[in-house]
Order: structure tokens, then C-alpha cells, then sequence
């Protein structure tokens, strides 16, 4: 029985979670791939740590239409680049920049950038503790 409780830090997931957080990373960098961009570092060891810890396996696969659901956000939980950049104080420009760089995550679709709420939240918090809003 004891073995069944441990103390931990952090999020825990099924394996079936892991699997479809594996395979979903796994798409997101095809789609980067194409754009010419690459998964953010922490991003690649996100995926490599579900590997390594849940025996989920590289050769995992879905379903196209399952990979889709997974990827597919809704729609009110994403800033565009103008709705991201006022609630951080920065331009166009420089919100555009974080993307490129991998410092905030986002998703190009329609020929335009979209940035989870949550990304837009964390990044502002991060620059009010600097000091920089």
C-alpha cells in the first residue's frame, strides 16, 4: 500500500495524457518545422521527460482528426499580436519578437500569431516582478 502514495511536485498525468501530450508536441513541431522554426528547448525536454517517465513510447500515433482536437485551442483563451502586446505594455513588434524567440508560445494559423491567455498572463507577471510594467 505505502507504495501507492509518494509525495510529488508538480502536475501528474495518466499515460494516456502523456501519450497524447507526446504525440500533440510531436505535431506542433512538424508545423513549426514547416514555418522554419523549431520546438523552444523547454518545450523538447517537456517532450523527452513524458517519454522517459510514463513508458510512453517515440513510435506513439493518432489519429489526424484526434491530433487536431488536441492542438485546436478555443478561440476566447487566445490574444492576437495587437490584443497581446497592450496587455503587456510592448508593441506589435515586440510581441512578435518574443514569439520568434520562443520566449512566449503561440500559434500561427490564418496567416496571423495567436498567444494563449495563460502565456500572455505568466509573461506579464514575470514583467512586473522585473519591474519592467
Amino acid at each position: 500500500m505505502t507504495e501507492e502514495i509518494a509525495p510529488a511536485s508538480g502536475v501528474l498525468v495518466s499515460e494516456q495524457v502523456a501519450k497524447d501530450l507526446v504525440v500533440a508536441l510531436d505535431e506542433l513541431a512538424k508545423l513549426a518545422d514547416r514555418q522554419g522554426a523549431r520546438l523552444s528547448p523547454r518545450l523538447e525536454e517537456i517532450r523527452r521527460n513524458l517519454l522517459t517517465h510514463s513508458g510512453t513510447h517515440d513510435s506513439v500515433r493518432m489519429d489526424e482528426f484526434d491530433v487536431v482536437d488536441l492542438l485546436m485551442s478555443q478561440p476566447d483563451s487566445m490574444f492576437d499580436v495587437s490584443t497581446a502586446a497592450q496587455q503587456l505594455g510592448l508593441s506589435n513588434a515586440g510581441v512578435r519578437y518574443l514569439i520568434r524567440t520562443h520566449r512566449i508560445a503561440a500559434t500561427f494559423s490564418s496567416g496571423r500569431w495567436f498567444i494563449p491567455t495563460d502565456e500572455v498572463a505568466a509573461h506579464r507577471a514575470a514583467r512586473r516582478a522585473a519591474g519592467k510594467l
